[in-house]
């Protein structure tokens, strides 16, 4: 698992950008730019910053999805532990 620290949303769209369409040398993107413009609208993370990572998804093995995690889980689960340590 790759996890993405993901600051702004030029940071999720480049992100976003390579994860959706890889760049090999010889080949051509399969997306127009419009597919490409509706996918960074619908998959973007509710507000930044945050963590992002892709996992299979429960339905579906072939597909995979989008996890974003944010400050606020992220200091829960921080102090959980801080608490456990005592």
């Amino acid at each position: 698992m790759h996890i993405t620290f993901l600051g702004c949303h030029k940071e999720y769209e480049e992100w976003y950008k390579k994860l959706i369409n890889p760049e090999f040398d010889d080949f051509p993107s399969l997306l127009n730019p419009q597919e490409i413009e509706a996918a960074l609208a619908e998959n973007r993370p509710a507000h930044f910053p945050c963590l992002a990572y892709v996992q299979k998804s429960e339905s579906n093995c072939l597909d995979e999805d989008i996890i974003y995690v944010y400050e606020e889980e992220f200091s829960k689960w921080m102090h959980l532990m801080g608490a456990n340590k005592r």
